[in-house]
């Protein structure tokens, strides 16, 4: 007992002196029977990370070593450092709710103008609606155009819009919750423009605005074992009414 304290002492001592714990990644740690050192890898994935691991591998390879009968004195930690590996972090970019909504508007109008068909603009009530449909889907993971209460569409638009005639667009998708999958204005549109159905709103001519809202990896909820991303779009004309059961 007194020879392995002896040992586990040892290596903490090396590792201390020679590499600092705080840049380890303890699962690359590994003996180098050519130049006789503890050869440990600092990065993963490109980012510095704290292993505590790291301490225990190293005992084990010294305690083995020991075994072996080898002088662990002798035997050095080498810390390395790949510089293919060092990726300086990048800020994560957030579009804001308007800068979203921008940018889908423009892919939306670049098809209408080659349907021939008039160009929408951003509603601000349209806007308000879209971000209350999509806060509600992400609050209670009811994905859907009509609520578990059963209010129709038109008397959801009716709430924020000064007519009934309103049309929508959702999205929903998942990743993983240490992933961070966030929509883009391309990918979002891409897959309602896939859509049958989502690019018959899209191509509607009797529509003239648009409102939408989503939710990033900063604002995307927990779902299960899973990070849940939501995205609402809605269309309408202040000129014309729908049917009152819409």
């Amino acid at each position: 007992m007194k020879k392995l304290s002896k040992i586990i002492m040892i290596s903490i001592l090396i590792v201390g002196i020679m590499a600092p714990a705080n840049i380890f990644a303890g699962q690359y740690a590994s003996y180098n029977a050519k130049t006789n050192t503890i050869d440990i890898i600092s990065t993963v994935n490109g980012t510095y990370e704290q292993k505590t691991q790291a301490n225990k591998e190293i005992k084990e390879i010294y305690t083995k070593l020991q075994k072996d009968k080898k002088d662990i004195k002798k035997i050095k930690v080498n810390l390395i450092t790949p510089k293919i590996n060092i990726k300086k972090q990048q800020k994560k970019v957030m579009l804001t709710q308007n800068e979203m909504a921008q940018k889908v508007l423009e892919l939306v109008n670049e098809k209408r103008r080659e349907a021939g068909l008039k160009e929408l603009t951003l509603s601000e009530d349209l806007m308000k609606g879209s971000k209350w449909k999509n806060d509600y889907m992400a609050q209670t993971n009811d994905y859907g155009h009509i609520p578990k209460d059963g209010t129709s569409m038109g008397v959801q638009g009716a709430k924020f819009y000064s007519t009934n005639f309103v049309g929508e667009n959702i999205h929903v998708s998942y990743s993983l919750p240490s992933e961070y999958n966030d929509l883009t204005p391309q990918s979002l549109f891409q897959g309602w423009w896939n859509s049958p159905g989502h690019r018959a709103n899209i191509l509607n001519e009797n529509y003239t605005q648009m409102g939408m809202a989503y939710t990033n990896s900063l604002t995307g909820v927990k779902s299960g074992d899973f990070r849940a991303y939501y995205a609402t779009q809605w269309f309408g004309n202040p000129e014309l009414v729908a049917p009152s059961d819409y």
